[in-house]
């Protein structure tokens, strides 16, 4: 069995930063893999979102959160775009996982989904002011800094 993880340099960076960098993207090829014992190991990933802007969005989640106190949908969103992961599917994209799929119609219509589209609304803006951030990340940013704050 192996594992993948994203490590940052910055030992500075909050927890909601990490927990994002940790879910790095996974359709990027490797850049390095060593063993770490017992036949496992880990690969270093680039990330998918650009630090600084992350940085910068989860200061806008942040003010959001404090004008709309919308902290459980924001976690929601978050779980519930994990939701997909299937640890006996062995190929990325299908095994899923938080990867954004909650931005499609055929996610956000199955019904454990409802009311989602209201979370999507208020990303959005953010989204649109950051363009460098993967849906993904956003997602999982929000999540993490709703239950940071």
């Amino acid at each position: 069995p192996s594992s993948s993880a994203f490590f940052r340099s910055s030992s500075s960076s909050s927890p909601a930063l990490r927990l994002v960098s940790l879910r790095a993207a996974s359709s990027r090829p490797s850049q390095k893999a060593k063993s770490v014992g017992r036949g496992r190991s880990v690969r270093c990933m680039a990330a998918a979102s650009d630090a600084a802007q992350l940085k910068a969005a989860r200061e806008d989640i942040r003010e959001l959160l404090n004008t709309t106190h919308c902290h459980p949908i924001l976690v929601r969103l978050g779980w519930h775009d994990s939701g997909t992961y299937d640890k006996n599917i062995n190929d990325w994209p299908e095994r899923g996982g938080a990867n954004g799929s909650l931005r499609f119609d055929v996610e956000l219509k199955h019904g454990a989904n409802a009311g989602l589209v209201n979370a999507l609304k208020l990303m959005q803006p953010i989204k649109d002011k950051y363009p460098s951030i993967t849906y993904a990340d956003l997602f999982q940013l929000a999540s993490a800094t709703a239950i940071e704050v």
